[in-house]
């Protein structure tokens, strides 16, 4: 915590017990935990007694004031930390002098100007409560404004209905960019995104998630009309985002394997590509808990993205592109691009543990970054970097890199001429497997990619439709055509016949498994199968020994939805079924119509799934179909949040 931070939670905590909210006990209680650390390395607290900043020498507390230089020249005068007025308009006030007034004054003055609006909230909740009484029972959510600079970490989301709150000892930080050392010989400047106010039609949260269902899992739904968030039963739906989803197209890259956290990417002003934000959102309590102007430095300052340079449409094009962001495999750190320092997309991971952002690397002559990927371990990221994405010639790779999370060790990889670079699996945490794209040969040359910097080696050089791994076994396998063997000119060696190859353990010379064209494949890491595209609706199942699975007719062809607990799967024809069975007995048809998005409780004996704009739930051991909510619009995609 720095002094600022400390300043607005002392002055939150203030409000409180101006407002009645905290007695003079649970005040001096709660303001004696606060301390903050200043740029220079110093101690600083707020004397609960007096309001009087004091400075730690020794074992003593001695009263000063903080260095002018810990305020930041953008840090806005009191007025506007207020949850009702908007940023001051007046023109006339430096920064200066604003920072001059904020030193002058002891921290509890800095209350004062909340009281008006703390006890109107008072009366207002209070009306509002006995309306609530009066109308018998009716729902009330509290509503957690977003239009705030700095937020306590008491939010919904750790706030019951009802519930008293204890006030944190912490804010919500604004991101800190540390400079680290990185692949190129600039240095890294330092970078601190300040926080920002949100639009005002950003929704604001209830606590009714967080009371139906305080420890998850919680449904994700992306509509046309926004995101929502609804208990593992379909009650308590929650709108959490109204502006559309710029980025990722998935949900589940969105969505963090653990933590319950949400990532994405979206336009503030409609059109104006450096109002770019990632937000960050976390469940059940549906707060913001994060939010970075990913587009701040794109040359534009509003209006249509046509007047930006072909500098600024190759940025605003890598920061949507697959693997603009990437969630940790612990879920407690994110990796994104952003342009936040001129019209180069750069690399970046935020840790929320530490409450900490890093830039990865300063990019000024290699292009712009993307395809942002996380070692098995945890330990490291990949990313790749091409000069322009369809502005001028065909996209052109210059360069993969590994870094260390914290910015260390980068390293430039090998990387042949190409338009693409994708990475599809690994060896080992140190060794990655990879495939580079053009427009006239496709998928071609699959390899590793050593994060060390060595040779790589080459598994397949000609032509083929896709791969897929099992990251559980290692085990690889991707598809070649018969267009594939006879039309590609991307290798001077002969191609192979076409079909289905698998490397084991991604090591090793490709085994052919069949002769027959093959047009894709894909993994189903609960069905633990591979899923082969064998032309027109036909898909082969094969197990990770590249051994053929014999499943029911009639939906053998189609990739099901499993439960892992039950055994049970479910498969889901769009515009025709929807079928629930063992993978081993002929399934029992449960519903005629559209069926799409089927989803598994936790236990497995409940299946959630979508009509048309409808959310069904049907339960065992009929698994009876019963409509439990219904969307304004048609739905996108919908995922499980993890707690």
């Amino acid at each position: 915590m720095n002094p600022i931070e400390l300043l607005q939670t002392y002055r939150y905590l203030t409000a409180r017990r101006l407002a009645g909210e905290l007695d003079d006990a649970a005040f001096q209680a709660a303001a004696k935990q606060l301390s903050a650390v200043d740029s220079a390395g110093r101690q600083w607290r707020i004397a609960p007694e007096s309001g009087a900043w004091q400075c730690k020498t020794g074992r003593r507390w001695v009263e000063d004031v903080p260095e002018e230089d810990d305020l930041p020249p953008d840090f806005p005068p009191p007025e506007e930390f207020t949850e009702s007025s908007p940023p001051s308009s007046d023109k006339n006030q430096s920064p200066a002098t604003v920072k001059k007034v904020m030193r002058s004054l002891p921290p509890w003055a800095l209350a004062i100007p909340a009281l008006p609006v703390t006890l109107i909230l008072v009366v207002v909740g209070l009306i509002l409560w006995g309306s609530v009484l009066i109308a018998g029972g009716m729902r009330a959510g509290l509503i957690i404004p977003h239009n705030v600079y700095f937020t306590p970490t008491i939010t919904a989301q750790n706030a019951q209905l009802g519930e008293k709150v204890t006030p944190s000892a912490t804010i919500t930080p604004t991101s800190t960019v540390t400079a680290t050392p990185t692949p190129t010989v600039t240095a890294t400047p330092t970078f601190t995104p300040r926080a920002t106010r949100l639009p005002s039609s950003t929704p604001t949260i209830s606590p009714l998630l967080s009371s139906l269902a305080p420890n998850g899992p919680w449904l994700l739904v992306s509509a046309q009309d926004g995101l929502w968030a609804a208990a593992a039963n379909g009650d308590g739906l929650t709108l959490l985002e109204s502006q559309k989803i710029a980025a990722p197209e998935s949900l589940s890259v969105a969505v963090s394997p653990a933590g319950g956290r949400i990532a994405y990417v979206v336009y503030q002003e409609e059109g104006n590509a450096r109002s770019l934000a990632l937000r960050v959102l976390s469940l059940p309590g549906g707060g913001l808990e994060a939010e970075f102007p990913i587009g701040s430095g794109l040359g534009t300052q509003g209006g249509p993205l046509a007047p930006v340079d072909a500098a600024g449409v190759d940025a605003v094009r890598a920061l949507l592109l697959p693997g603009s962001l990437a969630w940790s495999p612990d879920g407690r750190s994110l990796a994104f691009t952003a342009a936040m320092d001129g019209p180069i997309v750069e690399p970046y991971v935020h840790s929320f543990i530490q409450r900490r952002t890093t830039r990865l690397a300063r990019l000024l002559q290699d292009g712009q970054a993307f395809g942002m990927h996380w070692s098995p371990d945890g330990q490291k990221l990949v990313y790749f970097t091409a000069d322009h994405f369809g502005t001028q010639d065909p996209e052109h790779v210059t360069g993969a890199w590994s870094i260390k999370t914290n910015g260390e060790g980068g390293k430039r990889l090998e990387v042949p001429t190409s338009q693409m670079e994708t990475l599809v699996g690994w060896v080992s945490p140190e060794e990655a497997v990879v495939f580079s794209t053009t427009g006239a040969c496709g998928a071609h040359n699959l390899r590793t990619l050593p994060l060390d910097g060595s040779k790589s080696t080459r598994f397949y050089a000609a032509c083929f439709q896709n791969a897929a791994q099992d990251a559980e076994s290692g085990n690889l396998m991707f598809a070649v055509s018969a267009d594939d063997v006879t039309n590609c000119d991307c290798s001077e060696e002969e191609a192979p016949r076409s079909g289905v190859y698998l490397l084991p353990g991604a090591r090793g010379l490709p085994r052919s498994l069949s002769a027959e064209s093959a047009f894709g494949v894909r993994w189903q890491p609960q069905a633990r199968l591979f899923y082969v595209d064998a032309g027109g609706s036909q898909r082969i199942a094969l197990n990770t020994e590249g051994e053929k699975v014999n499943l029911p007719l009639g939906v053998k062809d189609l990739i099901p939805a499993v439960s892992p607990i039950s055994g049970l799967w479910a498969w889901a024809q769009p515009s025709q079924a929807l079928w629930i069975g063992a993978p081993n007995q002929s399934p029992a048809q449960v519903f005629s119509g559209d069926v799409r998005f089927p989803l598994w409780g936790a236990e497995g004996k409940t299946l959630l799934f979508f009509s048309g704009q409808k959310l069904y739930l049907a339960a065992a051991p009929q698994f009876t179909p019963q409509a439990v909510e219904s969307f304004n619009s048609a739905v996108l995609d919908a995922v499980w949040v993890q707690p």
